[in-house]
C-alpha cells in the first residue's frame, strides 16, 4: 500500500455499492446476535453440506482496509473479521484464503469456497452466478500524485493520454476501459491501461511512478 508520507490527491468519479458475496444461501444476522457465539435459530439454516463439514470456507483478494494480508501472512480487515463473526453465529469454523481478485467469483462457481468477501460490485453479469449480501456502500475515486497534471476531470476525455490502472477483473477496470473507448471515439490517442492482479501491486505502481493515476474505491483511498 502507499506509505503515509506519500503525497496523493483523490477525485470522486462514480458511486457504487460494495458487497460481500455468497452462494446457495443467504443468512440474516441482527445486532442482538453479533458477538454472542452460535445462534441456533440462524445456524439451523446452514446447508447440510456446510454443516457436516463444520467449516465455512471463504475467499477474498487483498484490498486494504477491507481485506489486509499482513507481512506475517495473517489476514485481517473489516471483511475478514465480519466473516469470522458470521462463522461464530453459524457455529462453524472459518477459513479465509487470499487470491487474485479476478479468480474470486470463478472459485465460487467451481465450488472451491462457500463464500467470498471484499469490495465486490454488483453487476448484472455477476448476479447470474452468485448472490450478494450488502455490507457497506462506497464509491470510486481517481487517485494520483499531488503534482499530477490531472485536475478534477468532469468528462472521460479529460483523462485521455494518461496511463491509468485498476485491479484485474474489477468494476474499476471496466471504468478505465470505457474511458479508453471514449478517447478513441474522440480521436484522442495515447491513453494506456494497466491491470494488476492485486490492489497492493497497483498502489505500488502509482507510488513508483509507473502509472499516472489509478481508479479504486473511496474507502481504500481514505485508508
Amino acid at each position: 500500500m502507499l506509505k503515509k508520507s506519500t503525497l496523493t490527491r483523490v477525485i470522486a468519479i462514480t458511486s457504487a455499492v460494495a458487497l460481500t458475496v455468497g452462494l446457495s444461501a443467504t443468512f440474516s444476522t441482527s445486532s442482538q446476535a453479533a458477538g454472542t457465539g452460535e445462534v441456533k435459530s440462524i445456524s439451523a439454516l446452514v446447508p447440510a453440506s456446510v454443516k457436516s463439514a463444520g467449516v465455512l470456507t471463504s475467499v477474498g483478494a487483498a484490498y486494504p482496509p477491507a481485506f489486509i494480508h499482513n507481512a506475517d501472512n495473517t489476514l485481517t480487515g473489516w471483511d475478514v473479521e465480519t466473516i469470522r463473526e458470521v462463522g461464530k453465529i453459524l457455529g462453524l469454523k472459518v477459513t479465509v484464503q487470499d487470491i487474485a481478485f479476478a479468480n474470486v467469483i470463478p472459485s465460487l462457481q467451481a465450488g472451491k469456497y462457500a463464500t467470498a468477501m471484499g469490495e465486490i460490485y454488483i453487476t448484472a453479469e455477476r448476479l447470474k452466478y452468485v448472490d450478494f449480501v450488502t455490507t457497506h456502500k462506497s464509491g470510486d475515486v481517481i487517485m494520483m500524485p499531488v503534482a499530477s497534471p490531472i485536475v478534477a476531470p468532469k468528462v472521460a476525455t479529460e483523462l485521455c493520454g494518461y496511463s491509468l490502472a485498476a485491479t484485474t477483473g474489477s468494476a474499476e477496470e471496466k471504468s478505465i476501459l470505457d474511458i479508453v473507448a471514449a478517447c478513441k471515439a474522440a480521436d484522442e490517442e495515447g491513453t494506456q491501461i494497466r491491470s494488476f492482479a492485486t490492489a497492493p501491486q497497483m498502489l505500488l505502481a502509482l507510488n513508483q511512478g509507473r502509472v499516472q493515476a489509478i481508479v479504486n474505491s473511496a474507502s481504500q483511498a481514505a485508508y
